[in-house]
């Protein structure tokens, strides 16, 4: 019989307790498919992983003062498990961030090292050379993490109450300078414990994730939630999961996995691109838990999934949805069970009400609901402007309060005040201020959108996710996440006007008889669903449109060079 963990209030403690009384147990796989099509297999068990950590942890402690930043830019895989651990176990900052040779050029990664002032970087023996390259302030120390090192046995638990920083996630750059999320010990653990309790995850659950570890979902969902647990996470990289879809898929089913999470786009891709005969060789039916944390949520994605490998045992209940962004380490809220399905009237919608209709009407949006709140928290919807909370049956600003949420901004105090300080009219306490947008129906919380992806027409309120699902849907040749909608001055007007730019295949972009078919579909498809007319409907070539890193749309940077006549049209090309 396994003996049961005990958790702690940090990862530290928890970790190495459960290395002390499980150390044969598997802690993590990695399945390396660089050198092999079908993938090597790595795995550590719970008693290697602490002593590698341990014996890092010695070395960060001996050259460098408690608190200090540590930037780790290893790559995907065990090493940059134990570089993220190490630094936790050493009682450093640690700063999950990426190595130079996967997004070479992007000028985030240097951004990102200027705002927090790393005193080392830790990388590995393979990727050191392109990290020594980096230009980064003060030209830190470089800790390659792969060396080898056999002085885990002086290894001391540092004092985690004097300091308390655990790591800093940072958000994406899209629209400002990146700002690094302060995240606790206490939060971490917290938010381990949420989900542990939500899910009803134990030491005798299999996690398989691709999610990148520098991303808050890859981070806490891949590493700390199964490693926390005493469970078992397997893991493989970003790109070998890109590269072929089945993998991902094919490691759920081979290591009978009951957890996994992934976004809209990667259920797509494996729509897409997983065939029937490889479907033939796999076996979903243990899978309990697929979670998605989009916003929005699409139900079409989740919908298609479930047919597509409905033959392999998965079914379409395993879908779990979840809502929650860095500052609150990862999660807010999330479903109890399978995910809740709302169908509310667009149209009052975008004035601010909050109708039930029917799925027949032409107006109806259909919404999956984001779940209700974890352990602990606390979710309002507030009048951003009065900063009063919105009665009942009216949409607003999404704010929140709970011991998962982290203490501000890396040297930002500024931004920190007005993020982290939101105040409600007539009562006390701090709020985070989300950004985004949404409302509460039947204790379940629905996010429509982003305060900054709204678009204002003739008084009444778009949400950009809302209009580009449409004109996603409006062609049988369109693709999601291949279009961009948002809102330009309405120069004297009043209100804006709206601007759709959809990314269209070379085939289709070269085709000039089928430009007037699809414009006309988007037009009609705005017109029935929203009442709204574009103002501008452009159509541009694949990779015209900037993304970020994980691949959204960058809505703010698109207006930008809407504004500055950067898209060429099909009759420029």
């Amino acid at each position: 019989m396994i003996p049961q963990i005990e958790v702690s209030d940090d990862l530290v403690r928890t970790l190495h307790g459960i290395a002390g009384i499980n150390p044969d147990r598997p802690a993590l796989t990695f399945v390396d498919y660089g050198a092999s099509r079908d993938g090597v297999a790595i795995t550590l068990s719970y008693g290697e992983l602490d002593r590698r950590v341990r014996a890092l942890a010695v070395r960060l402690t001996g050259e460098f003062d408690a608190g200090s930043p540590a930037a780790i830019l290893c790559p995907h895989g065990p090493d940059y498990v134990v570089a993220f651990l190490g630094c936790l176990y050493a009682g450093l900052v640690a700063v999950p961030v990426f190595p130079p040779d996967q997004f070479r050029g992007n000028l985030g990664l240097t951004a990102i090292l200027a705002d927090c002032r790393p005193r080392c970087l830790l990388t590995t023996t393979a990727a050191k050379g392109d990290v020594a390259a980096l230009p980064v302030p003060g030209a830190p120390p470089l800790v390659v993490v792969d060396e080898e090192q056999d002085d885990a046995g002086r290894w001391a638990a540092p004092d985690l109450e004097a300091q308390p920083l655990a790591y800093l996630q940072y958000t994406s750059g899209s629209t400002r300078a990146p700002s690094g999320v302060r995240i606790t010990h206490r939060n971490l653990m917290t938010a381990v414990a949420q989900m542990r309790e939500r899910w009803e995850y134990t030491q005798d659950n299999v996690g398989v994730s691709w999610l990148p570890y520098f991303h808050d979902m890859g981070l806490v969902s891949g590493i700390a939630l199964p490693l926390g647990s005493g469970g078992h996470a397997v893991h493989l990289t970003p790109y070998a999961f890109i590269q072929r879809p089945y993998r991902w898929l094919r490691l759920i089913s081979e290591y009978r996995a009951d957890w996994s999470a992934a976004p809209n786009f990667a259920l797509d891709l494996c729509v897409r691109r997983v065939t029937e005969e490889q479907k033939k060789r796999l076996d979903l039916s243990n899978l309990g838990v697929l979670c998605n944390g989009a916003e929005p949520i699409r139900l079409s994605s989740l919908e298609a999934f479930s047919a597509a490998f409905s033959g392999t045992g998965f079914t379409h209940r395993a879908h779990a949805s979840g809502y929650g962004l860095a500052e609150a380490t990862l999660t807010l809220t999330a479903s109890t069970g399978q995910v809740v399905l709302g169908t509310f009237d667009r149209a009052a919608l975008g004035v601010g009400r909050v109708r039930p209709c029917a799925e027949d009407d032409p107006m109806a949006w259909r919404i999956v609901s984001s779940g209700t709140p974890l352990s602990g928290v606390e979710v309002r919807v507030v009048d951003p402007v009065t900063r009063a909370a919105a009665p009942p049956g009216a949409t607003g600003e999404i704010w929140a309060r709970g011991p998962n949420i982290g203490d501000g901004y890396w040297d930002r105090p500024g931004r920190t005040a007005e993020v982290f300080g939101g105040r409600l009219a007539g009562a006390d306490g701090r709020w985070l201020r989300t950004g985004d947008v949404g409302f509460l129906h039947e204790g379940e919380l629905y996010v429509t959108g982003r305060i900054k992806d709204l678009i204002i027409v003739d008084g009444r309120n778009h949400y950009a996710a809302d209009l580009e699902v449409t004109v996603e849907r409006a062609d049988p040749e369109m693709r999601p996440r291949n279009v961009a909608a948002f809102g330009v001055d309405g120069e004297g007007e009043g209100g804006e006007r709206l601007v759709v730019l959809a990314e269209l295949r070379h085939d289709v972009i070269a085709a000039p008889d089928r430009h007037e078919r699809f414009l006309r579909a988007a037009r009609r498809a705005l017109a029935t669903h929203h009442g709204v007319e574009p103002h501008d409907l452009v159509l541009v070539p694949p990779g015209a449109l900037p993304r970020t890193t994980s691949g959204k749309v960058r809505r703010g940077t698109c207006r930008e060079r809407y504004l500055d006549g950067a898209f060429s049209r099909p009759e420029d090309l």
